[in-house]
């Protein structure tokens, strides 16, 4: 099995020289209250409010959700090889600055893959994984894997796509 270089989604650190906000939500919902959302329930597009910068095409958020832009959602419907596994939520942005709004959606995964990582070629301390090994045959463009539902993978390919059309907020990670 050949492995294959994915990178975990972070918000950008350098933010691109520019100082991105983040959103908040109200009070009385919590980042499970959406992140375990059912798609036979019907959504209510939410509010959310930017405060102290600008808005980015992946922005960062209390909910801890993948925030995109309409600008970096189209980037993935066209181009990722699965996004069908996707459900994308509206939000709306209220800039807490000024009267801007933006409707940004939320990336709801739909499909996480199950063996995905080859646990014996991992570096694997304890029962944590450290370094992943992923299996290239069965890794897509973009993914949550079953081991750690915490991390946004994306494909090497995805990954260029989306730094060659300057998006901003966003920065890719790996192990390695």
């Amino acid at each position: 099995m050949e492995t294959e270089k994915v990178y975990f989604v972070e918000s950008s650190e350098d933010y691109d020289d520019q100082h991105y906000g983040f959103a908040f939500s109200d009070e009385d919902l919590s980042p499970a209250d959406i992140q375990n959302w059912k798609q036979d329930i019907a959504w209510k597009e939410l509010k959310m409010e930017l405060k102290e910068g600008e808005f980015a095409d992946y922005l960062v958020n209390d909910l801890n959700i993948p925030l995109c832009s309409k600008r970096l959602k189209d980037l993935i419907v066209k181009h990722a090889d699965n996004s069908d596994d996707f459900t994308w939520y509206p939000i709306i942005i209220q800039s807490a600055s000024s009267w801007d709004q933006e409707r940004y959606y939320y990336l709801k995964t739909n499909i996480l893959l199950d063996n995905v990582i080859d646990l014996e070629k991992s570096d694997i301390e304890k029962g944590i994984v450290y370094v992943p090994y992923f299996i290239k045959e069965k890794t897509r463009d973009i993914f949550r894997c079953a081991y750690d539902k915490s991390y946004l993978f994306v494909s090497q390919a995805l990954k260029d796509v989306i730094t060659n059309n300057n998006i901003t907020g966003i920065s890719f990670e790996t192990w390695e």
